[in-house]
């Protein structure tokens, strides 16, 4: 049976960085018009929503706070963003064409931001499947429901799955339902319960 490659996208098929606080002000604003308040009150609110409504993601929290239609505020904020400030990495482009397999993107992100950056960096034809935090019910990607969901989704099982991405707390958890996981490290940290790789091309190897 052919493995399952499930990818992380943001900071992994590509660098995120340019377009983090891009996102940051796009979202404010929206914020700021939609409930009539400042900018800064937006901020300030962002991060005691989160706390209470426990999810890492400000988009969350303001749905669930006020009932906010959530695949607006994707079109308004995520698929507003400038991504001319990222570039395709051939390298990747590489391995993807090269890589045996079904290949799955996981995000924390909705998918269809997902599908959004990967079909700009030219990734997007090679995958067979996004899913996003509305498929995994905007279950945290550091929570172990979220991999069982997965699961069931691409409908595998978790000795034929293996998972790369950036994040060590996300990588634990796919370890524990028995997924294969590879951390994304350029830095080469040592040490780590999970396979590291510093460059996608050594994906090829394994």
């Amino acid at each position: 049976m052919s493995r399952k490659w499930v990818f992380d996208n943001d900071g992994v098929l590509y660098n995120d960085e340019p377009i983090q606080e891009q996102f940051t002000q796009l979202f404010q604003e929206y914020m700021s018009r939609v409930l009539g308040i400042s900018a800064i009150r937006v901020q300030s609110l962002a991060a005691n929503l989160k706390i209470k409504h426990a999810t890492e993601f400000s988009a969350v929290a303001f749905v669930r706070e006020f009932g906010l239609d959530f695949s607006r505020i994707v079109k308004d904020t995520y698929l507003r963003l400038d991504l001319s400030v990222i570039r395709p990495d051939p390298v990747t482009l590489e391995v993807l064409s090269n890589l045996k397999g079904e290949k799955i993107v996981f995000t924390a992100n909705p998918a269809a931001f997902a599908q959004y950056t990967l079909e700009y960096l030219g990734f997007l034809t090679y995958f067979n499947r996004v899913i996003g935090m509305e498929e995994v019910e905007f279950v945290p990607k550091d929570d172990q429901r979220a991999y069982r969901i997965v699961q069931e989704l691409i409908q595998s099982s978790a000795g034929n799955i293996y998972f790369c991405d950036d994040t060590i707390r996300n990588l634990n958890a796919a370890r524990r339902l028995g997924w294969t996981t590879i951390w994304y490290c350029p830095k080469g940290e040592h040490g780590s319960d999970h396979l590291i790789v510093r460059a996608l091309s050594e994906l090829l190897g394994l």
